[in-house]
């Protein structure tokens, strides 16, 4: 009987000391609510592990325009990844964990500079370039045009750039700027 009492006195003595444990633990969460994040990390680790995932970035530099054009690639498996990077050793280069970056030089425009033309300011002419406004490319042809006579608004519009499509629009364009600047 004396064993009874004294097990019943040690199971008593065990949910008093955990509930003791628990209101301490509780207070602790409700003093510091972060501290949940935490222990929920240290409780199950895996779920807050993203799977691993390998980048690879192209980036191609146009020289005649000087403008660099990058491309993400996101690879789920190593395997694919790995065939890629062994067949272009020379150019890649690891930046950080998980990325890699390959690096490619293009003797030519970017599409950009291919497609797009504006006309814009030089110093005192106006000149033809590649591009656009936003993001100009090489001067194609400078053309000699007397800017000081030209109104203010053409000569702003000009600085901000002036897109046209083709030839025929170009010299639409300059024809009137000319007219403008013989007044």
């Amino acid at each position: 009987m004396r064993k009874v009492a004294w097990s019943r006195l040690t199971i008593l003595r065990v949910i008093g000391i955990s509930l003791l444990i628990m209101v301490m633990i509780g207070w602790w969460f409700k003093k510091d609510p972060a501290l949940i994040g935490k222990f929920q990390k240290l409780v199950s680790p895996s779920d807050t592990v993203a799977p691993r995932k390998w980048v690879l970035e192209s980036r191609k530099l146009y020289t005649m325009c000087g403008h660099t054009v990058s491309k993400r690639t996101e690879y789920q498996l190593e395997k694919p990844f790995k065939s890629v990077i062994v067949n272009h050793s020379r150019q890649i280069v690891k930046e950080n964990d998980g990325l890699y970056v390959y690096y490619e030089e293009n003797q030519d425009l970017c599409d950009s500079c291919l497609k797009n033309q504006f006309l814009g300011i030089e110093g005192q002419r106006i000149a033809v370039y590649r591009g656009t406004p936003d993001k100009p490319g090489p001067i194609m042809e400078k053309i000699a045009l007397n800017l000081n006579k030209l109104p203010e608004a053409e000569i702003e519009d000009l600085k901000k750039g002036i897109p046209f499509k083709d030839g025929k629009e170009k010299l639409h364009l300059l024809e009137g700027l000319n007219g403008l600047s013989a007044e």
